[in-house]
């Protein structure tokens, strides 16, 4: 890859990319933030990689939302007449799909079929995960056998890949297979394969990695939806000791709302929680959107006449005390 200068009100300034292809994120985030400060001198591409990498960065922090809003300026820009870039749009299919905006997601991998078929567009993503995610997106449409059909492709790509090399991203691709195999057998109601799938992908997968982490809350959803909490509950807290960002602790939350519901114990795993003030300074977000759905589990455990650990009434209390030290702490 070839990496240029951005003239920059008279001065040089030394493309992003470099830094990010040597692994100095800090050094691109910082540079890049420089292009941002001088909107008014930068060309229509530059303002591309500007939104761009602030989007990467933004992920990479655990905030999908930002992420896709600053991908989403990149890609309107691009649509103004640049050559389609085909990272980009994986990018926005990938946050979609994670917040839930299936068909969008859908919508956009299908694009990026026909500009590969026609040869088109510039960059590039991996056929192991682009098929990965467009089988899951199909997954989540409840159109299984199209599905099915993506992953197999994926799930063929990447054992061949492991076969021939045996190095850390084969492996990491293979265990993503195998995790994408889990999620689409918990999602076709055969809980029996799904955790046969999940458990061959722990042995791919370096232990709190995302995909690993992945792989833990789809075991986790199916102890929850076979109602049995106290399986899911160690493996979860096995799960929130590993995470390491917002949008990891999010994922784990969620799940942890289900267990409250269902069993009182899970609210030791609350309280290892709340009290890690560590956890809270760094991850707000994550916890915020914590509090809320603590709410939820409080009006539910009210409906149904049963406390807890906690007292539901204390529960919603501390989540309001949460907020405020979040707030008061100046960390959001």
């Amino acid at each position: 890859m070839n990496f240029g200068l951005f003239v920059v009100n008279g001065g040089f300034c030394v493309d992003p990319r470099y830094f990010l292809a040597t692994e100095k994120n800090e050094e691109a985030a910082k540079v890049s933030e420089e292009l941002g400060e001088k909107f008014e001198t930068l060309t229509e591409i530059q303002l591309h990689h500007y939104y761009y990498y602030q989007g990467i960065f933004a992920y990479s922090e655990g905030h999908t939302k930002n992420a896709l809003d600053l991908y989403l300026k990149a890609k309107e820009i691009m649509d103004y007449g640049l050559v389609p870039n085909i990272d980009l749009l994986y990018r926005i299919a990938f946050c979609y799909n994670k917040l839930g905006y299936t068909v969008q997601s859908t919508t956009l991998l299908e694009e990026i079929r026909t500009l590969r078929s026609k040869s088109q567009g510039t960059g590039n993503v991996p056929e192991v995960i682009f098929y990965g995610l467009l089988g899951n997106t199909y997954t989540n449409l409840g159109q299984f056998q199209l599905a099915k059909s993506f992953l197999d492709k994926t799930y063929e790509l990447a054992l061949n890949d492991y076969n021939n090399t045996k190095d850390k991203d084969s492996k990491t691709y293979l265990g993503t297979a195998l995790v994408n195999y889990g999620y689409f057998f918990r999602m076709a109601k055969n809980n029996v394969e799904a955790i046969e799938y999940l458990d061959k992908a722990f042995l791919y997968l370096e232990k709190g990695s995302s995909g690993y982490l992945e792989a833990l809350y789809q075991k986790v959803r199916i102890y929850i939806e076979q109602n049995s909490p106290r399986l899911g509950i160690d493996l979860l807290g096995e799960g929130l000791r590993l995470s390491k960002n917002n949008e990891e602790y999010r994922v784990l939350f969620n799940a942890l709302r289900y267990l409250m519901e269902l069993d009182a114990n899970a609210d030791l795993l609350y309280k290892m929680i709340i009290d890690d003030t560590i956890l809270v300074e760094k991850n707000p977000y994550a916890v915020l959107d914590f509090c809320t759905l603590l709410i939820d589990v409080f009006n539910k455990r009210t409906e149904k006449g049963r406390g807890g650990k906690i007292d539901a009434g204390e529960m919603a209390k501390i989540a309001c005390q949460i907020r405020e030290r979040i707030h008061e702490g100046g960390v959001i």
